[in-house]
């Protein structure tokens, strides 16, 4: 089993990548944030892309079903999921579901 990367720690005591903190991967919120990736070892910005998930899929049902418009929630971002990516590698890390959830992703070693 391979020992997980430690970061260097920059002697004036500031972080190399230039973000003193990392946001643990089960906090992630809708947006980019600095975060230790777990397989390349670098503190990154994570990069995020909306996804359609099922509160999109719920809210196209409910609309289409009294206004015959359901394609509005695909065109929102508010009601979207965010999939985090690792700035560095391009892992995928997490998922941040509308509903509040985050899904860290299994390939993820901790």
């Amino acid at each position: 089993m391979m020992a997980a990367p430690q970061p260097y720690v920059h002697p004036a005591g500031g972080h190399p990548s230039g973000y003193n903190s990392a946001t643990p991967l089960h906090a992630l919120q809708r947006g980019p944030t600095p975060v230790d990736c777990p397989i390349c070892g670098v503190r990154e910005m994570t990069r995020t892309e909306a996804e359609s998930g099922n509160t999109t899929h719920g809210w196209a049902a409910v609309i289409c079903c009294c206004f015959c418009l359901g394609c509005i929630p695909y065109l929102m971002s508010s009601l979207k999921d965010y999939n985090h990516y690792c700035g560095q590698c391009g892992t995928m890390l997490a998922t941040w579901h509308n509903s509040g959830r985050v899904e860290v992703h299994q390939n993820v070693r901790q």
